[in-house]
């Protein structure tokens, strides 16, 4: 591995790119991956291709999270449950805590 890779200064630098990087030429090519998820799946990918990564990667990753809704499924699954008030609208998808998590959880 280069030297500049291993300072985490440089690798955040360059993770804090990927989920922007959208080159409509790369998209055309053969084989060519591009990464839909907002650069998610590519950062977990790169946290754990080593401890050197593992650290700016997460911490690119959860700087770009887009919202408490993708935290709630952290929680046991039995402190909260989905439902729809509005059967025709599954946009307006709603959340509903059953208790409070414990100390321990």
């Amino acid at each position: 591995m280069h030297h500049a890779l291993t300072v985490p200064e440089i690798v955040l630098e360059i993770f804090s790119y990927l989920p922007k990087f959208d080159d409509p030429y790369l998209r055309k090519q053969p084989g060519c991956y591009i990464d839909t998820s907002d650069g998610h799946t590519t950062l977990a990918a790169l946290a754990a291709t080593c401890r050197t990564f593992q650290e700016p990667a997460l911490d690119v990753r959860w700087r770009r999270l887009s919202g408490v809704y993708s935290l709630i499924p952290l929680f046991p699954h039995d402190i909260w449950e989905e439902y729809d008030p509005d059967y025709y609208s599954p946009d307006d998808l709603d959340l509903n805590f059953v208790r409070l998590p414990s100390k321990e959880e």
